[in-house]
């Protein structure tokens, strides 16, 4: 094989071609036979040029091809990474007018080249054929149905082979381990998962890595569960079709199905582009990890949240066309798939609304791990969970229409969101605390005047209470205020450390019929949570109303005692983190590969699953003794 490179075997062959020119003419003939030349010595150092710039890119020579697409014909010559350089002939030059023909000899791999003066010469197609493969995973996890990827590197990285797969003469391959396999034809095709696709790997910038590539492999959802290690084998071949080297990597496939599948199908395939805007006409199937059929329904999904619309993992919401049971949870139309891209864990939100129903607070969020699939492409480890409505198995609060207006009726129900993205229709600041208060329900299409005017004033009159002069001594404030539900509430908060109350932000309060405000349901964990750095005292005794509150002595004896009741449950939640990590462990690594968190958020972005977990954990446990001594510690004043 010859080691002159092909732009310098070109170069020279001109060089040496003009020199000859030059030694059979005087000097009138040679200005001539260069004024002749000209347009094909500007053409041809053009050519050298991106010839030259191909190869100190690592490019090799595949082929030269002739042009069917112009009348006066020309050449294409290919390069091993699929690119091209396009020469035109012809008798009016343009890019071209240099190579009038090319012959290639298959045998000695060897092509000539004819110029436009009929001079010619010959240089040898220069192949590299790959000598190693390097798998960038050590175990590659397939999901239901689904197409997963994995990346590989070929060395070296100018190497050159095809990858015709859909052709059935793939030169990459998928082999099971200990197949026997003759000379050319060696592959048995899996019968749970096929290689459907190959091609060039690209950076964030959309750039190529030159040697590396991106493999697609669909399961063909055979089976429910395997573990089979396959090898990838790369064949290049030679100008008759024939493999003249073989590398192979051997890999591990894992089928992961411990976890329920969520399959999104949107019409024609379109993304999930807004947050605002329902798209419609869509069907969402859910399967059980045992491989029978959970839901299958019409559907709208959008995408929701605040902040955490505008990360590189996208939550959903969901409304069914109908209300449906959903793995277990009581029937609604109304669902959500929570992302947690921030939480290296992907335990907090889980492990917060447990702590929560430990706490009896009247509804918390049931939910459960999931992998979800949008039209067919794995999205990686959701939390799909009960959005927050008014519903008898939710909030449990009177569903208000517009026509309560008047007596008992009007007093109820009303679900409300603290929060400072002030985001909803309809809203209010009070007049004391100038709290954002955002009315969830009623809907914007239910709400009228009287019913906001109620809600506004009532609000605003237990703040007046509060913040009354005898507010300790009467504590006419337990007549609007839940005082068990506040206490709960603000107990959830200081064990996971959420300061979102101080904003607020994500802090629900509902108002039944004729009922006392009350605090709750809990939401949004994922963010500054279960954090080392956070664990040196209360977070929220100043937020909202508390500051307040915990002047009173009465409701300071009444947190001190419902800590005691609450604490040994509090402590079980402990092996409820254990649990839920060894349940997720499989599906967190593949997630955190999927979707590496590309900030510092939680401070454990860097840790591996288990070392994150263990941090959430011994955090947890110490944040229990910290609020055991800060709230024995606690006084009215």
């Amino acid at each position: 094989m010859c080691k002159m490179s092909f732009w310098r075997v070109l170069f020279w062959g001109m060089f040496f071609l003009f020199s000859g020119l030059t030694a059979c003419s005087d000097l009138d003939d040679v200005k001539s036979d260069v004024k002749d030349l000209q347009e094909e010595v500007s053409g041809l150092h053009d050519l050298v040029t991106q010839l030259q710039t191909a190869f100190q890119a690592g490019k090799l020579v595949k082929s030269v091809e002739p042009l069917t697409d112009v009348s006066s014909g020309g050449w294409n010559i290919r390069f091993s990474d699929g690119s091209a350089i396009r020469v035109v002939n012809g008798a009016d030059g343009g890019s071209g007018g240099i190579i009038t023909g090319v012959v290639e000899d298959e045998d000695s791999r060897v092509v000539t080249l004819t110029l436009a003066d009929g001079s010619s010469f010959s240089f040898n197609l220069d192949v590299t054929y790959p000598t190693g493969i390097v798998v960038l995973a050590n175990e590659i996890y397939l999901f239901k149905n689904a197409v997963t990827t994995f990346e590989f590197r070929v060395n070296p990285s100018n190497a050159i082979f095809d990858f015709d797969v859909e052709g059935g003469n793939s030169a990459v391959e998928l082999d099971l381990v200990g197949t026997t396999r003759a000379a050319a034809s060696y592959v048995t095709p899996p019968v749970n998962y096929k290689l459907i696709k190959i091609e060039q790997a690209k950076d964030d910038k959309g750039e190529v890595k030159q040697g590396q590539y991106k493999a697609y492999v669909q399961d063909l959802n055979v089976s429910q569960s395997y573990r089979e290690n396959v090898v990838l084998v790369l064949s290049a071949k030679d100008g008759e079709g024939n493999p003249v080297q073989l590398s192979s990597a051997v890999l591990k496939f894992s089928f992961y199905d411990q976890l329920p599948a969520v399959y999104m199908t949107t019409p024609n395939g379109v993304g999930i582009a807004s947050k605002d805007n329902w798209l419609k006409d869509c069907y969402l199937r859910i399967v059980n990890p045992d491989g029978s059929e959970d839901l299958a329904a019409g559907a709208s999904f959008k995408g929701r949240g605040n902040s955490t619309w505008g990360y590189p993992k996208k939550p959903y919401a969901i409304k069914l066309d109908s209300k449906a049971a959903v793995l277990g949870m009581p029937k609604h139309k109304r669902w959500v798939l929570l992302a947690n891209w921030m939480d290296r864990t992907l335990l907090r939100n889980s492990v917060a609304f447990e702590i929560a129903r430990q706490t009896g607070l009247e509804w918390t969020p049931r939910g459960t791990f999931v992998e979800v699939y949008l039209n067919g492409r794995h999205l990686g480890n959701y939390y799909l969970c009960e959005q927050i409505k008014v519903d008898k198995n939710r909030v449990n609060i009177a569903e208000m229409e517009s026509p309560d207006v008047d007596g008992e009726a009007v007093t109820g129900g009303y679900l409300m969101e603290l929060d400072t993205y002030y985001d909803e229709v309809n809203k209010f600041r009070t007049s004391v605390c100038n709290l954002p208060i955002n009315i969830k329900e009623p809907d914007e299409d239910v709400l009228v005047p009287a019913q906001l005017n109620y809600i506004r004033n009532y609000m605003n009159r237990v703040e007046q209470v509060l913040y009354g002069s005898d507010f300790a001594s009467s504590r006419s404030y337990t007549e609007l205020l839940d005082v068990n539900s506040f206490i709960d509430w603000w107990l959830v908060h200081e064990l996971t450390q959420n300061s979102e109350p101080n904003h607020p932000k994500s802090s629900y309060m509902h108002k039944d019929r004729s009922g006392k405000l009350k605090a709750g349901p809990v939401w949004d964990f994922d963010w500054g949570t279960f954090t080392p750095a956070k664990n040196d005292g209360l977070r929220n005794k100043d937020a909202i109303w508390y500051g307040r509150l915990f002047q009173d002595p009465a409701f300071v004896a009444e947190v001190q005692q419902r800590w005691t009741v609450l604490k040994p449950k509090f402590e079980s939640i402990l092996q409820f983190i254990d649990m839920q990590a060894g349940m997720i462990k499989e599906s967190a690594e593949v997630n955190s590969r999927m979707w590496p968190i590309g900030q510092a958020v939680n401070g454990d972005e860097a840790l591996s699953f288990d070392d994150a977990v263990k941090r959430l954990r011994q955090t947890y446990h110490n944040r229990i003794q910290t609020l055991d001594a800060a709230i024995r510690g606690l006084s009215g004043n």
